[in-house]
């Protein structure tokens, strides 16, 4: 990062600083650096309970017999992989942090321990931040801190205690209401655990594709059962089957909430742009401001969707091109992601087609401005 960047972004605490500092040379009666150690008490703090939130989880998963899968904190994750823990990068999802576990493959799938396991984290932020307000007596701690504590694990106890969307509460909530919702997230769990053991995806069980009428589409473990699905295809260039499984999800998508709508969207441009006879509705799309901003957006599946296109709707190899090598670029990454071997392998496939087509193409058709020597470099 450089000192621009990082000046855009600290800039307001520099600020606060500078202020403090000044006022240490008036008469006004505060403990030095008040306000800055408050306002960087909270960000420690924060990502105390966080971490709390994520070893409660952790902790009574392993008290009612799961076992441990990974531990992630923001995008840095430890895994256990082969029966060997290392440390990856994992692209940061809704949730900042997750630890999962591993639910033992003789339990029955509707019929296991879950509650404590669900419950964990916000076990956790309660019985911590409860502890800390015994501080607040303290002749040693500013009653500040005891108080800023408590006040972010209460937050933390109840935005994921009480339910909403896909936090604690609501997933517990489902999971005791609805047995499907029991069985699809034990087998997802089990599936992760197979994909980090070097299970490829067309070597999961059935179970793992599994959806269920008690369960909308619309519903993140129903999604995540179609992504599975949809990436099955991709890595066998079953383009037309995965298709339909995206048109599935296109009918819904006002159901979706805004991230899992825009790979919607992309994805749909990407099977758009690999049959003909759908090159104007793609070209419509591609234009949408929405799908312009994906541009913008550092992220391995995108620099593929876009290289899709380009190939075969606008017909322009070079461009195609340099959206491969700016995928490839984040693919080589220490990144744990299941689905990107298969962007990978679709990247390479693009590029070859759009070298062929590159070198089958006259440079005097090459359309772009100063793409005869952007040619020329690409093929070298």
């Amino acid at each position: 990062m450089n000192v621009k960047k990082m000046l855009a972004i600290w800039w307001p605490f520099l600020l606060l600083l500078i202020i403090e500092t000044l006022l240490m040379f008036t008469t006004i009666d505060l403990p030095p650096y008040f306000f800055s150690l408050t306002v960087l008490s909270f960000f420690v703090f924060a990502g105390l309970q966080i971490i709390l939130h994520e070893a409660g989880h952790f902790l009574c998963g392993w008290a009612t017999g799961y076992r441990f899968l990974s531990y992630r904190i923001f995008s840095f994750v430890v895994l256990k992989e082969k029966g060997k823990l290392v440390f990856k990068r994992q692209a940061v999802n809704e949730a900042v942090a997750q630890c999962l576990m591993v639910p033992d493959k003789e339990w029955n799938p509707t019929r296991y321990p879950y509650k404590l396991y669900l419950s964990g984290g916000v076990l956790f932020n309660a019985i911590c931040s409860l502890s800390a307000l015994f501080l607040l007596t303290s002749d040693f701690i500013p009653a500040i801190f005891p108080l800023l504590f408590s006040g972010i694990g209460l937050f933390l106890t109840l935005s994921n205690g009480l339910p909403k969307r896909m936090n604690d509460g609501a997933i517990l909530k489902k999971c005791r209401k609805n047995p499907a919702y029991r069985q699809m997230m034990y087998h997802q769990l089990r599936t992760v655990y197979y994909l980090t053991e070097s299970r490829t995806l067309t070597s999961l069980p059935p179970e793992s594709f599994e959806l269920f009428d008690e369960v909308e589409l619309s519903d993140p473990f129903s999604l995540y059962v179609m992504h599975l699905e949809y990436y099955k295809y991709l890595k066998q260039f079953q383009f037309d089957k995965a298709a339909v499984l995206i048109e599935k999800q296109w009918n819904i998508k006002d159901k979706l909430v805004p991230l899992d709508r825009m790979m919607v969207q992309a994805e749909k441009l990407f099977c758009l742009s690999l049959h003909r006879q759908s090159a104007e509705e793609a070209t419509k799309m591609y234009h949408q401001t929405d799908v312009q901003l994906m541009q913008k957006y550092e992220q391995i599946t995108f620099k593929r969707i876009f290289a899709t296109y380009f190939l075969y709707v606008e017909n322009d190899p070079v461009k195609a091109l340099i959206w491969t090598k700016a995928g490839w670029n984040l693919g080589n990454s220490n990144t744990f992601d299941n689905g990107l071997q298969v962007e990978i392998n679709l990247l390479e496939w693009l590029r070859q087609h759009a070298q062929l087509k590159l070198e089958q193409q006259p440079a005097n058709e090459v359309r772009q401005e100063g793409a005869v020597n952007l040619r020329d470099e690409v093929v070298r």
